[in-house]
C-alpha cells in the first residue's frame, strides 16, 4: 500500500505534470501566426511576420486586442476602444472616449457624433483608418457584441520586442527556461520516489517542452528575433488562461504550483513527517 509520503509526491508530480507540460500541446493549436497578423495592418503591432500569442479567456479592457469571427466567417482582429458604458465620439476627425481624444483621422469619412457604448457590447476600432471609398461611415458600425469574441491577444511576437521595451517579461522568459529545467533534472534524482506510470510520462512531457522552448529560444536570439524569450512565458501563461485562468491568476497559479511542487516533491528530506511501516 502506498504510504500518503508517496501518494502525495505522485499527486503534485502529475499537476506539474499538466502545468509544464499542456503548453506545447495547447500552442500549435491556439496560436496564429503571421499569415493573420500581416493581413491586419491596420494595427501598430501586427506588422509582417507578426506572432500572436492568444488565449481563449476573454479579458475585456480598453486598448487590448481582441479576435472574432465576423459575419463571412473569418477570423479577424481588432483593438477594443471604448467598453460598456462610455462615450464614444467622432468630432473634427478626432475619435475620442469620455470626452478623452484616443487618435487623429485625418482621411476617414466618418459621421460626426456620439454613442454610449451598450452593456452587452464594446467599441472597436483601427490604429489607422483612411478613406476606402464608398458611403460614408457611423459610429454603429464598430460596435461588436462582446458574445461574438472568442480570444484576446496576451502578447505580439515582432521585432520591435527588445529587451529595453520590457526588461520584466525577458526575465519571466528566462525564469520559465530555468524553472523548466529544475523540474527535469529534480524528476530524475527523486525518481525512487515517484511511482513509474507518473515518472515516466511527466518527465518525457516536461523534457520535450523544455528542448522546445529552449530551441526556439535559441533561434530567436541567433536570428536576431528578441521577442521570442518573453513570448514563451505568454504562451505558458495562455495555456493556463485556457484552463480558465485571468492572465494575472495563471501567473500566479503556476509560481505557487511549481514551488509547492520543488518542495514537496524534490525535498531532499520529507516534509511531511515519516510514514510509519503501516501507513
Amino acid at each position: 500500500m502506498l504510504t500518503s509520503l508517496r501518494i502525495w509526491p505522485n499527486l503534485l508530480c502529475l499537476l506539474a505534470g499538466i502545468v509544464f507540460g499542456f503548453p506545447l500541446i495547447h500552442a500549435p493549436l491556439n496560436h496564429p501566426v503571421s499569415r493573420m497578423a500581416s493581413a491586419n495592418p491596420a494595427y501598430r503591432e501586427l506588422s509582417q511576420n507578426a506572432f500572436m500569442v492568444m488565449s481563449n479567456r476573454i479579458e475585456l479592457s480598453r486598448g487590448r486586442l481582441v479576435r472574432y469571427t465576423d459575419a463571412a466567417g473569418q477570423l479577424q482582429i481588432t483593438r477594443i476602444q471604448g467598453m460598456p458604458g462610455d462615450q464614444v465620439g467622432f468630432a473634427g476627425q478626432t475619435l475620442t472616449v469620455n470626452a478623452q481624444p484616443v487618435a487623429v483621422y485625418p482621411q476617414l469619412r466618418m459621421a460626426q457624433g456620439s454613442l454610449i457604448v451598450p452593456q452587452d457590447a464594446v467599441f472597436c476600432f483601427p490604429d489607422i483608418a483612411a478613406d476606402i471609398g464608398g458611403n460614408e461611415r457611423n459610429l454603429q458600425q464598430y460596435l461588436i457584441p462582446a458574445n461574438v469574441l472568442d480570444g484576446s491577444v496576451l502578447y505580439v511576437l515582432n521585432n520591435d520586442s527588445t529587451a529595453a521595451a520590457n526588461p520584466e517579461f525577458f526575465g519571466y522568459g528566462y525564469g520559465l527556461l530555468l524553472a523548466y529545467l529544475i523540474v527535469f533534472l529534480a524528476l530524475a534524482r527523486n525518481k525512487d520516489r515517484l511511482h513509474p506510470a507518473v515518472y515516466y510520462p511527466v518527465r518525457w512531457v516536461v523534457g520535450l517542452n523544455l528542448l522546445v522552448w529552449v530551441l526556439l529560444a535559441g533561434y530567436g536570439i541567433y536570428v536576431g528575433l528578441s521577442g521570442i524569450v518573453p513570448s514563451i512565458y505568454f504562451i505558458f501563461l495562455s495555456a493556463l488562461a485556457y484552463l480558465g485562468l485571468s492572465a494575472a491568476a495563471a501567473s500566479t497559479s503556476a509560481l505557487a504550483v511549481g514551488l509547492l511542487a520543488l518542495l514537496v516533491i524534490f525535498a531532499d528530506k520529507p516534509i511531511l513527517g515519516q510514514a510509519g511501516p503501516n501507513s
